[in-house]
């Protein structure tokens, strides 16, 4: 019997998935400006960002727009078109754009919770092991009955960071009322989320290069978590992470901070040579990502 020959197949290395963002809360929370505050940019005509849409998912490359229909097909779509996207048809719409932040992670906008028609479906397994959930929460109506509902129902489907937003902090009266709501939030939300931000999102959009309204708005501080967070220098404990941090440079606008890709390492198989042939590892570049950008505030 002949002895038959073995060799060692190199198995090209794998990129890790990029994390993901995804933006959750009830209609007009701020998921839209939130989305924009993190490209830097606007990534769906204003006069859409108003309108009920599918998930969006916002991710790196070059400038192109898709629905994915409910069996997989994506069809190109123009976005100032999307007022003309079927719900029932559609399970999600796919943006492509070049920004710094989708280069260290994907988002994704879901649609307000609150939106009737919306089906059931598009809530099951939402939420993946690599993805970190920020949800927006209102400031005068802050964590209704109908937010918690749903988050108990998908929290179990987490294991990553999970952030609670109170958006529109700034629409409060005054100091008094700020501290009411911040604390009624915390406490009812303890061991819910990692840590709780109350923001000023408009206040955040229009700061520009003023450092010092881009702290006030209290979104420097959530900045810097999420960057640790993307970055795997996330803190265990972020028990006081409502109180303004300084950010040491790093802005989820430009992150100064942009990691080697993750690349996890296969183990080599034994083959048989007649099979395995000869192969050289080419480690194959990440596919431009898929992520949704927000939709209905």
């Amino acid at each position: 019997m002949n002895e038959e020959e073995y060799m060692i197949e190199e198995t090209a290395p794998q990129e890790a998935p990029k994390p993901r963002l995804v933006l959750m809360g009830e209609f007009s929370a701020g998921k839209s400006t939130l989305t924009n505050i993190i490209l830097d940019s606007q990534p769906l005509p204003m006069k859409v960002t108003a309108t009920r849409l599918p998930p969006v998912q916002i991710s790196y490359g070059a400038p192109a727009a898709f629905t994915v229909g409910m069996d997989g097909t994506k069809t190109p779509i123009d976005l100032n078109n999307l007022e003309n996207v079927c719900m029932d048809e559609t399970a999600l719409i796919e943006v492509h754009m070049e920004a710094e932040a989708l280069e260290l992670c994907d988002l994704l906008d879901m649609p307000g919770i609150s939106d009737p028609n919306m089906p059931a479906e598009m809530w099951e397994n939402v939420i993946t092991p690599r993805d970190c959930v920020i949800w927006c929460t209102h400031a005068t109506q802050a964590w209704r009955q109908s937010e918690a509902a749903i988050w108990n129902i998908l929290r179990p489907q987490s294991s990553g960071t999970n952030l609670l937003l109170i958006t529109q902090f700034d629409k409060l009266q005054n100091d008094r009322d700020r501290m009411r709501v911040r604390k009624r939030v915390e406490k009812e939300t303890e061991g819910l989320f990692d840590a709780v931000y109350p923001v000023s999102l408009l206040s955040a959009l229009r700061a520009g290069e003023d450092e010092t309204v881009w702290q006030d708005s209290g979104v420097a501080a959530f900045s810097e978590h999420v960057i640790r967070v993307l970055t795997g220098d996330d803190m265990p404990n972020a028990a006081t992470a409502h109180t303004a941090a300084p950010t040491h440079g790093k802005d989820l606008r430009h992150p100064s901070v942009m990691p080697e890709p993750e690349i996890t390492q296969i183990e080599p198989r034994i083959m048989p040579r007649r099979v395995a042939g000869s192969s050289e590892a080419n480690a194959r570049r990440r596919p431009a990502p898929q992520d949704v950008a927000g939709i209905g505030g």
